[in-house]
This record gives C-alpha cells, sequence and structure tokens, in this order.
C-alpha cells in the first residue's frame, strides 16, 4: 500500500475515532493482523490545537478476526490487568467503545472497512529481539503459568478453537505432512500422529479445559533492560489466538516455541527444563497433562512446521513472520522425537 493513503487513513481514524493526531507511526511484524507503532499528540476539541506531551500506542487492524473473538481479546486483557499481569489493554473510543473501523486497501483493489483498535504501549522489546537471554527462561515459563492460572478463573461464553492449530486436530494433518515431507520426515510425522492417537487421545478427555493465550511465545513477551543492563519481562502482548481450548495448549506452545527459538545457542532439554520450571511454579500440570507432554510438543512442532509450509506456499512469497524458524521446528521436532521419555522427564524434573 502506498505510504501516503497509509498515513492518510491511520490519521483520519485516529482523529475521528480518539481524538488525537498522528505524529508518526512504524508498521510491526504481524501473521495476520496489521500492527503499528503509532506516536500521538490528543486534540483540544475547541481550538483543534494539540497539547499535552506526545504517547505511543499500538493501533491494530484486524484483517481476519471477527469481532466475537475481538470481544473475547479486550475481556481476556482486562482479566489479566485486574489479575496484576501486565499487558496492553483498548483505549475507549469517542463512542466509548472498544474499537471502531477504518477504512483500508482491500486485497481486489478500493476499500474495506476493518475492525480497529487502540492499545496501550508496553515499552521494551520483544524476548526474540533481545536474544532470547537464558536467564529469563524461567520467568517466561513463570509469566506463562501466571496466565493459565489467572484464566482459569475466567468464565466467558465462546466457541472451541475452529483451526488447525488446535491441539485436538493434529490427525487431520495427516495430507499436509504427505505434502510437505518426505522420507524419513514423513515418517517422523507419521509416528508423532499415530503416538498421538494411541496416547493423547484417549486422555484428553480429562484435560483441564478453559480460556487460554493461544500464542505465548517470545515474540508476545515483552521485556526491558532494567539499571544493571539486565532484562527483565514487561509484559505480554498479542491476544489474537485466545480462545476456549485446553489449559496444557500454553505450555506445549511456549516450550516449542522457546526450544526452538534457543536451538542453536542451548540445549533444548536445558530450555525445556527452565520453562517448564517456572510454570509450574505457577500452574503445577496434573498428572494426565503431564504424562503426554513429551508427545504434546513434539505435535506441536510438527504443527508449526506443515501449517507455515503450507501458508508459505499458498503465499508464494516469502513471509518473514510465518518463516521465522521454520526449518528449526522441524530439526527441534525430530530431536526430541529421538528422546527417551525417561531422559525427558529426568531432565525436566531435574532440582534447579
Amino acid at each position: 500500500m502506498a505510504e501516503d493513503f497509509k498515513k492518510e487513513a491511520l490519521d483520519i481514524c485516529l482523529r475521528k475515532n480518539y481524538n488525537k493526531i498522528l505524529v508518526k507511526y512504524v508498521q510491526l511484524d504481524g501473521y495476520e493482523d496489521l500492527n503499528f507503532l503509532v506516536v500521538l499528540s490528543d486534540i483540544d476539541s475547541d481550538k483543534h490545537l494539540t497539547f499535552g506531551h506526545p504517547e505511543e500506542f499500538i493501533l491494530k487492524i484486524c484483517t481476519k478476526t471477527d469481532e466475537h473473538n475481538l470481544d473475547l481479546q479486550f475481556v481476556v486483557m482486562d482479566h489479566l490487568h485486574r489479575a496484576g499481569i501486565p499487558t496492553c489493554r483498548p483505549l475507549k473510543t469517542t463512542q466509548h467503545r472498544d474499537c471502531c473501523f477504518i477504512d483500508w486497501h482491500g486485497i481486489g483493489g478500493g476499500t474495506v472497512k476493518y475492525p480497529a483498535y487502540l492499545l496501550t504501549y508496553i515499552p521494551g522489546v520483544t524476548m526474540l529481539a533481545a536474544g532470547n537471554p537464558g536467564d529469563l527462561l524461567l520467568e517466561a515459563g513463570r509469566l506463562a503459568g501466571r496466565v493459565s492460572r489467572a484464566l482459569q478463573t475466567l468464565s466467558f461464553k465462546c466457541d472451541h478453537m475452529d483451526t488447525l492449530w488446535e491441539m485436538s486436530r493434529l490427525p487431520e494433518l495427516s495430507s499436509l505432512v504427505e505434502r510437505h515431507l518426505i522420507g524419513d520426515d514423513r515418517r517422523l510425522g507419521e509416528n508423532i500422529i499415530k503416538s498421538f492417537s494411541d496416547i493423547v487421545v484417549p486422555l484428553m478427555k480429562q484435560f483441564r479445559r478453559g480460556i487460554i493465550h493461544g500464542d505465548i511465545n517470545n515474540c508476545n513477551i515483552i521485556v526491558r533492560q532494567d539499571i544493571t543492563g539486565n532484562y527483565v519481562i514487561s509484559g505480554i502482548i498479542d491476544f489474537g489466538d485466545a480462545c476456549s481450548s485446553f489449559s496444557v495448549s500454553d505450555i506445549v506452545i511456549v516450550m516449542a516455541d522457546l526450544m526452538t527459538s534457543c536451538f542453536k545457542q542451548r540445549d533444548i532439554l536445558d530450555v525445556a527444563h527452565k520453562v517448564y520450571g517456572g510454570y509450574v511454579q505457577e500452574f503445577p500440570l496434573i498428572n494426565m497433562e503431564y504424562r503426554c507432554l513429551r508427545v504434546l510438543i513434539c505435535s506441536r512442532l510438527l504443527q508449526m512446521y506443515v501449517l507455515n509450509a503450507e501458508t508459505l506456499a499458498e503465499e508464494r512469497s516469502r513471509n518473514d513472520y510465518v518463516a521465522l524458524e521454520h526449518e528449526e521446528s522441524l530439526t527441534v521436532c525430530k530431536v526430541l522425537w529421538k528422546v527417551s521419555d525417561q531422559q525427558f522427564y529426568s531432565r525436566l524434573d531435574r532440582p534447579s
């Protein structure tokens, strides 16, 4: 999209719905939704003059998200904030709503109205951009555990996650395994799906259910440097995948992500030990969830590889966000699959 159109569309939306003037903006990485770091000044409603110091916010334009999911996102952000977990929160529009609509370029040309909302900004950088500091792995696990514990008390009527990223739908990926994997890698995928069907599926009815974040990873954990120069966690962002699902999903997702992202720098079982150790300090797993953890992580890694491979093939161009550590997810999956349950759980439970 032409930059002049983009700036004009943002400015009109922010003036109309938030009484704010766009000073500058930067587009951020994202999977489907459009994310902008915007610097805004307030408008004096009488004189139309700006006053006060410009402030930073995040403006999200939802190109794929339905309005019901937006309601869930806002409820989750508010619930976590009330539980003392630092996260962004939506600003009310001039009509006292959580979101508005913006006229944006459609795929086929012309303009389309998309839901948009303005969020408070959490200063810092992503954990990934900070280089995945090893001393934050335990704290990242603790943050995920705090989120899971808080969301267990949230009651919100919403549909079960209707996407192939949903844990229980792993067996449906057989055709993608056949399409994107060959030889030993394909056999690996088939074996993981079989183990999931044989081991996990019979026990899933005993897993806890509730609202989950759905995408706790090192791009959604924000960190900052303290006065000593060390990184500390300052918050969690991006609730676009929040849904009703199995509570164990969030620890599986963050473990799979950080094991993949740290693969070239650290032993993956050491990463698993630290992240898991932090998580269970806040939200211990029940026996059935614990027994399935290794297979669940391998299943998530397989999902990451084949679903991202499908997205990259469909788009016929490089999506940097989707391509991020794409190959590493398969490599880590192969390494973890060769680890026995005895090795995995002995490392997981090793005293720190």
